[in-house]
């Protein structure tokens, strides 16, 4: 995807052979006052834990994958019974869905704005490819000290991707956005060779910064 035809920078350096590997990965930093990592080329594996896998991309516009199902804890919301689309993106700061489906999300998760239910908050599981991707309370929920007071807020909204590009497969289902906040989770690889994307558990030594 890009504007006016011009060829990307990613797609100029895969034209002139310059690397072994044809991949992009990222490592998102939890706090701060620590970096985060690109590159290009190659894997760091000092930047995760355990096994990557891929998952083929089924639509090229953006990159994405099939998505099997969304839970709050043991419980699926039925938001992907024949599937969904899911959008891996650097550039959307949050997970993002279509917003009726978005809203039943976030009824589940029921996030109480003076965080009085945090401490008993489920986990949100992504489920691709049959493997589980859990992403904990204290990492989708924003918590914050204002004014002397407890906030807190799902790093959840509701976006609605606009045709023709929404449905560009049949029976595509809806188009989620599996944004920073599922990538500072799990180490990312955009991987053009395989025309795919790897996950694996990111690796974290800092301290997150904000209000616990």
């Amino acid at each position: 995807m890009s504007i006016n035809g011009i060829v990307p920078v990613f797609d100029s350096i895969i034209s002139q052979k310059l690397l072994k590997q044809n991949i992009i990965a990222f490592y998102y930093s939890v706090s701060e006052n620590a970096l985060g990592e690109i590159t290009i080329g190659y894997i760091n594996p000092d930047r995760f834990t355990g096994k990557l896998i891929y998952y083929k991309v089924i639509d090229q516009f953006y990159w994405t994958i099939r998505l099997d199902d969304i839970r709050v804890g043991d419980q699926s919301l039925g938001l992907c019974p024949s599937g969904c689309k899911a959008i891996i993106d650097t550039g959307t700061s949050l997970i993002a869905g279509p917003t009726k489906d978005m809203r039943k999300l976030l009824n589940a998760m029921n996030v109480d704005p003076s965080c009085n239910n945090y401490p008993i908050g489920k986990p949100l599981v992504f489920v691709i490819g049959g493997d589980e991707y859990t992403i904990s309370v204290t990492d989708y929920i924003l918590k914050k000290e204002m004014f002397g007071r407890k906030v807190c807020r799902a790093l959840a909204m509701p976006l609605d991707i606009p045709e023709p590009q929404y449905y560009t497969f049949k029976n595509s289902g809806p188009a989620w956005i599996l944004g920073d906040v599922f990538m500072q989770i799990f180490y990312t690889v955009f991987n053009r060779d395989l025309n795919a994307v790897g996950f694996a558990l990111a690796k974290h030594h800092e301290k997150k910064l904000y209000y616990a």
